[in-house]
């Protein structure tokens, strides 16, 4: 795709560029989309305890590198097309809201966040194993 998108100038070029293939026609379509500040309709901010730590923050750190980067994706289109629903987005009643994120090594990624004055406040971060069918608990009738 950066060898495409080279040919057609400086007008495509850039981080958010992306080709979409229409396989009926054979016509391919290169699209530009920069996402700026402007755009965002509410920014991330990260809870700040009294003592000045940033707990969500720092537990971001300690996650591998894929998985920082699959959840800093989810909180980036948070940040670009909030409101969301599921599966990325699910309200928790009263205001608090939890992002949900599949890590590839089977466990599930969870930011507890709300929304105020336009700001993503992450309050809470946590990494679980990923639910199966063969683990769900059973109700016996």
């Amino acid at each position: 795709m950066t060898d495409r998108l080279a040919q057609h100038g400086p007008a495509l070029r850039g981080p958010f560029a992306c080709e979409i293939g229409l396989l009926d026609s054979g016509v391919s379509i290169m699209v530009r989309y920069d996402m700026t500040a402007e755009e965002k309709r509410v920014s991330l901010a990260f809870f700040r305890t009294a003592a000045g730590g940033e707990p969500v923050r720092e537990w971001l750190q300690d996650l591998a590198k894929e998985e920082r980067k699959k959840l800093g994706e989810g909180l980036k289109e948070l940040e670009y097309g909030w409101p969301i629903g599921m599966p990325l987005c699910r309200p928790m009643g009263k205001g608090l809201h939890e992002l949900r994120v599949s890590l590839e090594s089977k466990r599930e990624a969870r930011v507890l966040f709300v929304v105020k004055d336009e700001q993503l406040i992450a309050l809470h971060g946590s990494v679980k194993p990923r639910r199966t069918l063969q683990n769900r608990p059973t109700v016996d009738g």
